[in-house]
């Protein structure tokens, strides 16, 4: 379960050191009530193999997870410094069909190739010696919770999480890794890095032809995400699968956020979710670190979902602070969907696509492009290419792809 509790209203305008020592508290406290509620429950109500297990603490979310019996969740809830308790929701990789949407080629004229600057990809791990980023690899971790007999860890030597190893965001060779639901090893992880950042290199079944990546001179941050799934409760019947932890999710972000300046991170992107919703989702757990990475001039780009909703997203792009995408094949002119801080709504923004040159081009769609400030100001590329300048003239490209 993930419980998230109550802070002061005066957090987000605390230093950040202030911020994570509240949030250690507050999270210290509850899981102190949840000690104090079992020792009230007795022993016939609670055998000794389902005690609460206390199994993350965040660092600035205020939110810790614990394995919880449905009594001992029902008392919490009506703690009054609880805010809500829920199960660790479980995202999909957003897989589909993709279409060539995007003359990354106008960008790079210009010179935006994303030099100086970082991206990260939260996703299935990517194979680091792939030709379009090798060499490219600032950092890399792997996130991903073991929970015994209903997930397996993908991290190297059987860990929950790895941000020290240099194949921690790799994921490609591991028996583990292979899934019936489309995201076999790093393959999919792979797919997003090269499109938002890969080098240019000669398209294997054309060597006249060049394939090229939006952000080609950026560096590139694999973070894997995700865990094996066997059982049919979790897969369907498309087991084994590959899903992830909400709370892995989480993680990933604060690791991102606490080494954004020495990666210089400018943009992440999670190609993965679930679930409907057609307004904001203020109580999604992953908000605060979304919203704290976007203060920081760090964007989260995500995936609007796969279920063809023309009326709702899904999580976690339902925040107000990220930037959710979809692209529209149906459409006379292959559109870019940019679905733009939600308000009431979905609501959305379309920006004409520029078609590839014949001699350069991109495998698949990179479905949001362009220069957005710490107020959201978006620049859209058209057909004369028109970019309006970020604060310090520094241009963030976002993205988001299917395949």
């Amino acid at each position: 379960m993930i419980v998230q509790f109550s802070v002061p209203s005066s957090l987000d305008d605390l230093a950040v050191e202030d911020r994570r020592e509240i949030v250690r508290q507050t999270s210290q406290r509850v899981w102190e009530r949840v000690i104090q509620f079992e020792s009230q429950i007795s022993e016939n109500e609670t055998p000794a193999d389902d005690q609460p297990r206390l199994v993350r603490e965040f660092d600035y979310t205020p939110a810790i997870v614990i394995e919880l019996s449905a009594t001992e969740a029902s008392q919490l809830r009506q703690d009054i410094g609880v805010i809500s308790v829920f199960p660790d929701g479980l995202d999909q990789p957003m897989l589909d069909q993709s279409i060539p949407s995007i003359g990354a080629d106008r960008l790079h004229a210009l010179g935006m190739r994303g030099q100086g600057t970082s991206i990260a990809i939260l996703d299935t791990g990517i194979d680091v010696d792939h030709p379009m980023l090798a060499g490219r690899i600032v950092s890399s971790a792997c996130f991903s919770t073991e929970d015994e007999g209903v997930s397996e860890t993908l991290c190297p030597n059987n860990l929950d999480e790895d941000t020290a190893s240099s194949d921690a965001g790799r994921n490609c060779s591991s028996p583990l890794s292979v899934s019936a639901n489309g995201a076999r090893g790093c393959a999919h992880g792979t797919h997003v890095a090269s499109i938002a950042a890969g080098a240019e290199i000669p398209d294997p079944s054309d060597d006249e032809v060049m394939l090229v990546g939006v952000a080609a001179d950026a560096g590139v941050i694999p973070v894997q995400v995700f865990s094996r799934f066997n059982a049919s409760d979790n897969c369907g019947s498309a087991r084994p699968c590959v899903l992830s932890y909400q709370s892995d999710q989480i993680a990933a972000l604060e690791w991102l956020f606490e080494n954004r300046e020495a990666f210089s991170l400018s943009v992440i992107n999670m190609s993965l979710g679930s679930g409907r919703f057609e307004s904001e989702c203020p109580s999604d757990p992953r908000a605060h670190i979304i919203e704290m990475l976007r203060d920081a001039g760090v964007f989260v780009v995500v995936s609007a979902g796969n279920d063809g909703f023309s009326d709702a997203v899904s999580a976690p792009a339902c925040i107000s602070e990220a930037i959710a995408v979809t692209t529209d094949a149906s459409l006379p002119i292959k559109a870019i969907w940019l679905i733009y801080r939600h308000r009431a709504s979905a609501s959305r923004l379309l920006s004409r696509s520029l078609q590839p040159t014949p001699r350069r081009k991109l495998r698949q769609a990179v479905d949001f492009h362009g220069c957005a400030s710490r107020q959201w100001g978006v620049g859209s590329i058209e057909s004369s290419v028109s970019i309006r300048q970020c604060r310090s003239d520094r241009v963030h490209i976002g993205w988001h792809c299917y395949g």
